[in-house]
């Protein structure tokens, strides 16, 4: 019998009735159930129902209801369904409970018929992949589960939803400063574009967009620019403090946004423990000494790099403009002498760009921080390319303070106006950010 439970309630229009089909590798089944409020959870609607199997054979639910329940169906004598839908394994009956104001069994005899299969399989894959990822979590698990059912089952994957323009700036913004979107979109192209990624790389890499045309801007050579700006690589983005408590500052809020930059336009906050992460890599924690004489050793501090994608492993670096060199560098020499002498990394002198180089790495790389130094000028950073930069900028070879954008930029946003945060994202920056060769070291990552 197809609907081996049939529960009456006080209208006709408020039964429960089930359906179910057998297939490989799940069945597919479905309950409909009244969406009134009799049987609705006051204040959840139908997503507030839940549904559990006796055997535990429920997989991947999903819940649909109408538009209007509860007390407007009450109100016009009208009680609409709501459906759950699901997979299960096995040919036994199942026996379900449904869980609204007050659980009810129901038990339903799954059978064979080919044709009621693809009709219900249909039916559960637009309610459970047209479901809309909630804001609160991370979609990953969301994003894996649909493209890995859409791979099995032969289905449709889930069609791109047009989203509101400020969802969009949100998108658009975070994929500068996170990997999340493209780490989506590999997940989606691994179930569906398998041969992409075996392919042999033996084609040259597409021109980056096109930068090369001057920008010619008037009247800006005489526009004061700070001094940590003629050591930065004009291709770096560049985030400056001004003071090392305005550093302290930034240490301060990432921890609370869980050390994320998207977390800060963003609607859901993760902690992935990006901040011990730099901390360790980096060895560059701040001790209680640091936070209380810093400011007198430090003049000026700045973030740089090519990338924000702090949770793969960026390519970044911190550069300090200090006032007293030797002691600031006896401070985090003492701190990297620490991890050597706990066997947690090695440290060596290396040459780059015809100067000496401390390079502290692991095996595992959980720690890779070279430290180099230009007169008073301290660069900490993860990439040996931002040391080479980094000497060949501070001899007036591409640096930042040289770009004519940078110096009308600090024309419109004066270095006296002592921000706590100056950002500046470069034409060439963005130009690299954006382009072929960037994006495929990312995807290796």
């Amino acid at each position: 019998m197809l609907f081996a439970s049939i529960l009456s309630t006080s209208r006709a229009s408020g039964q429960i009735r089930g359906e179910a089909y057998l297939g490989e590798p799940f069945g597919v089944a479905k309950i409909d159930f009244p969406a009134d409020a009799r049987f609705v959870p006051a204040g959840l609607g139908v997503e507030g129902v839940l549904v559990d199997e006796q055997n535990q054979r429920v997989l991947y639910p999903v819940v649909s209801g109408p538009p209007l329940g509860g007390f407007f169906a009450d109100l016009v004598g009208v009680a609409p369904p709501g459906t759950v839908y699901f997979l299960f394994r096995g040919q036994a009956p199942l026996q379900v409970t449904l869980i609204g104001r007050q659980p009810v069994p129901v038990v339903v005899q799954p059978r064979s018929d080919a044709r009621g299969y693809m009709r219900l399989l249909n039916d559960w894959w637009n309610k459970y992949a047209g479901e809309k990822s909630q804001s609160d979590y991370p979609p990953f698990v969301d994003v894996y589960l649909k493209s890995m059912l859409a791979y099995r089952f032969g289905l449709e994957p889930p069609a791109a939803k047009d989203d509101s323009w400020e969802e969009w700036f949100r998108s658009k913004l975070g994929l500068a400063l996170s990997s999340e979107p493209l780490r989506l979109a590999m997940i989606r192209d691994r179930f569906f574009r398998g041969a992409y990624y075996k392919q042999t790389a033996d084609q040259p890499l597409p021109d980056p967009w096109d930068a090369s045309a001057p920008v010619t801007i008037p009247d800006v050579e005489n526009v004061e620019v700070e001094p940590i700006a003629e050591h930065v690589p004009q291709e770096c983005f560049y985030i400056r403090f001004g003071s090392f408590e305005n550093f302290l500052w930034l240490q301060d809020t990432m921890a609370r946004w869980g050390g994320d930059f998207q977390n800060l336009v963003a609607l859901r906050s993760l902690n992935y423990g990006i901040k011990g992460k730099i901390e360790q890599q980096l060895v560059v924690k701040q001790s209680a000494l640091a936070r209380m004489f810093g400011g007198a050793i430090v003049a000026d501090v700045a973030m740089i790099g090519r990338d924000l994608y702090f949770q793969e492993g960026p390519s970044f670096g911190l550069l300090f403009q200090v006032n007293n060199g030797p002691l600031f560098l006896s401070d985090l020499l003492n701190r990297r002498a620490e991890r050597v002498k706990r066997g947690e990394a090695v440290e060596e002198t290396i040459q780059i760009a015809g100067h000496d180089v401390s390079y502290l790495h692991s095996p595992d790389g959980r720690i890779r921080s070279y430290l180099a130094s230009d007169g008073n000028f301290y660069l900490v950073t993860t990439s040996r390319a931002i040391v080479e930069r980094f000497y060949e900028a501070g001899a007036g070879k591409g640096a930042l303070a040289g770009l004519s954008e940078f110096r009308h930029a600090r024309k419109l946003f004066p270095v006296d106006r002592d921000d706590t945060a100056f950002v500046y994202l470069s034409r060439p920056f963005l130009q690299a950010l954006t382009g072929p060769a960037y994006r495929i070291e990312t995807e290796r990552r």
